[in-house]
């Protein structure tokens, strides 16, 4: 039985799922409007917005559920006790990305705030909110990046645990190879 994760680890779902919904349902009114000839001016404009937080949002959720393009080529080369170095070192490297680019989007954030931007179709609504969902996906990457990888795999540096398992699971040693190609010999 797979244990329940907690409510926070589902924070994105919930987000995206508001977001596409919203983003389905103006679609296709919209779509259903122009069988009349008729049509929202900001229809297209909402899409966009709703379709930019999902993608920002994303981002976060990618990190929780190990979803982010990674070379693993170099894994298949190189020993375990090596390629637990160098993926932890990129996770550092990624969590420091993470907080540059969070840092920009907030500077960013506040010159549009401070120097008011609107959109065309949309003049009530500020363009921050085009960019507001960089800056609470990155700063959920870096969050996320902290919890899923970081803080396990340090716990696996301290009982020394790094050669024998990851976060994802037990290694596959060539002991382990040939005790699974034994017992499918046997099931046989």
């Amino acid at each position: 039985m797979k244990a329940k994760s907690k409510w926070y680890n589902h924070i994105e779902e919930w987000i995206l799922a508001i977001c596409f919904g919203l983003m389905t349902g103006i679609v296709a009114v919209n779509v259903i409007l122009r069988a009349f000839d008729m049509s929202l001016p900001w229809a297209d404009q909402a899409a966009r917005i709703l379709f930019v937080w999902c993608t920002l949002i994303g981002i976060s959720l990618g990190a929780l559920t190990f979803q982010h393009l990674k070379v693993e080529a170099i894994d298949n080369f190189l020993p375990r006790k090596i390629t637990f170095w160098i993926d932890l070192f990129g996770d550092f490297v990624s969590f420091a990305y993470g907080i540059v680019v969070s840092y920009m989007m907030w500077i960013y954030i506040q010159n549009i705030i401070q120097f008011p931007q609107y959109f065309s179709s949309m003049p009530w609504l500020s363009a921050a909110v085009m960019y507001i969902p960089g800056l609470i996906g990155m700063v959920g990457f870096c969050v996320r990046t902290i919890q899923a990888s970081l803080i396990p795999n340090i716990k696996l540096i301290k009982g020394k645990a790094y050669l024998t398992q990851s976060i994802h699971g037990p290694i596959a040693t060539t002991e382990t190879a040939e005790i699974e190609t034994e017992e499918k010999e046997e099931d046989k």
